[in-house]
C-alpha cells in the first residue's frame, strides 16, 4: 500500500490539516478559521483548545475522506512568537497570545531606550518587537504574575499542538532561536533570560530538541479516534517561517523567499549568524544545520485582505 503524511499548519487566521503522498503531491485538505480575542485594542488571543478542537476535526476529516490512504506520520507547523501557557496537567492556564499580539508595547519601547534591544541583537540577531516571547513574558510577571505562577510551561503553539498528539513536552530550535539561544549551539543561553529580567523563569522552558530528534509516535487513544494507526510519528517544528522556506527548496546559502501570509515576510538563507551590523529584523536557526534564516517582516499581510 502506498504511504502518505499529513502537515498539519496552525496558522493566525486558520488552521488545516493536508494530506501528501511521498512525492509532496498534494492529496486533499481540510481547514478552519480560528476565532481571534480581542481582550483590548493592542492584544490578539486565541482560545488554546479550540485550536486542539479544530486540528483533530482537520486531520479526522483528511482521514475519513481518504480511508484507503496509509498514514505513516505528521508534521506540524504553526506561527512562531506568542506565548502558549500550560499548568502541571497540560491545561491552558488562559488564551494564547499570538506573535501580532501588541500588549508589550511600552516594555519594548524601555529595552529600547535602555540599550537592552541592541545587547540581544548582539547575542542573538534578532531585534525585538512586541510580538516575541520575552516581552510577553515580562508582561504578564507585571500584569498578571499569578499566570506566571501557575505556568509549567511557556510554549510556542506547535509546542501544545505537539504535546496534545504525543504527550511529549518539548520545542525546537528555529522557535526558540530568536532570542533565547546560543545560534551556534542551539541551546539556550542564560544571558538571554537575564537581559530581559525573565531568567526565573527559564526553568519554564521545555528541552530544545532539533527538528530531526523532535519525533514521536501518536498517543494510541488519539490515533484510535483520528483514524490512524499506532505506528504514526508525528514531528514537532520548524517554525512557520523555516517550514515554508524549507518546502519551497530555500536551503542554500543566499536562496531568499517571501511569505504572502499574515506577517508579509521577506527571508534569506545565510551560513553564518551574527555577521552584520543591520540591527532590524530577525535571525533564525534553519531546518539544517550550518544554516540560518535572516528575516523582515512587515506584518501587514492577509488580513488586509479580509
Amino acid at each position: 500500500m502506498e504511504k502518505y503524511f499529513i502537515g498539519i499548519d496552525s496558522g493566525t487566521s486558520g488552521i488545516k490539516a493536508v494530506l501528501f503522498d511521498l512525492k509532496g503531491n498534494e492529496i486533499g485538505q481540510k481547514s478552519f478559521p480560528l476565532k481571534g480575542i480581542f481582550p483590548r485594542e493592542d492584544m490578539y488571543e486565541e482560545d488554546m483548545l479550540e485550536i486542539w478542537d479544530k486540528a483533530v476535526k482537520c486531520v479526522k476529516a483528511v482521514t475519513e475522506a481518504f480511508p484507503d490512504k496509509e498514514v505513516v506520520g505528521i508534521g506540524i507547523t504553526a506561527q512562531g512568537d506568542g506565548l502558549w501557557m500550560v499548568d502541571e496537567n497540560m491545561e491552558p492556564v488562559r488564551n494564547g497570545c499570538c506573535f501580532c499580539d501588541g500588549r508589550a508595547a511600552k516594555i519594548v519601547d524601555r529595552w529600547v531606550e535602555d540599550g537592552t534591544c541592541d545587547k540581544l541583537f548582539e547575542i542573538t540577531g534578532t531585534r525585538i518587537f512586541t510580538g516575541n516571547q520575552n516581552g510577553i513574558v515580562k508582561w504578564m510577571e507585571e500584569h498578571e504574575p499569578e499566570n506566571l505562577d501557575k505556568s509549567r510551561w511557556l510554549l510556542h503553539l506547535k509546542d501544545y499542538l505537539f504535546y496534545r498528539f504525543t504527550g511529549k513536552v518539548t520545542t525546537d530550535a528555529t522557535d526558540q532561536s530568536l532570542i533565547f539561544l546560543d545560534q551556534n549551539k542551539r541551546d539556550y543561553l542564560d544571558e538571554t533570560f537575564k537581559i530581559c529580567g525573565i531568567e526565573k523563569y527559564k526553568d519554564k522552558y521545555p528541552p530544545v530538541l532539533s527538528a530531526k530528534e523532535n519525533a514521536f509516535p501518536v498517543q494510541k487513544e488519539l490515533a484510535k479516534e483520528l483514524g490512524l494507526g499506532e505506528n504514526v510519528i508525528v514531528t514537532s517544528g520548524p517554525m512557520d517561517v523555516s517550514a515554508c522556506a524549507l518546502g519551497s527548496g530555500v536551503v542554500e546559502n543566499g536562496h531568499c523567499c517571501s511569505i504572502i501570509g499574515t506577517a508579509a515576510l521577506h527571508e534569506m538563507v545565510i551560513d553564518k549568524p551574527l555577521q552584520d551590523n543591520i540591527k532590524a529584523g530577525m535571525t533564525v536557526c534553519h531546518v539544517m544545520e550550518n544554516r540560518w534564516l535572516r528575516l523582515m517582516a512587515s506584518l501587514a499581510g492577509t488580513p488586509n485582505l479580509e
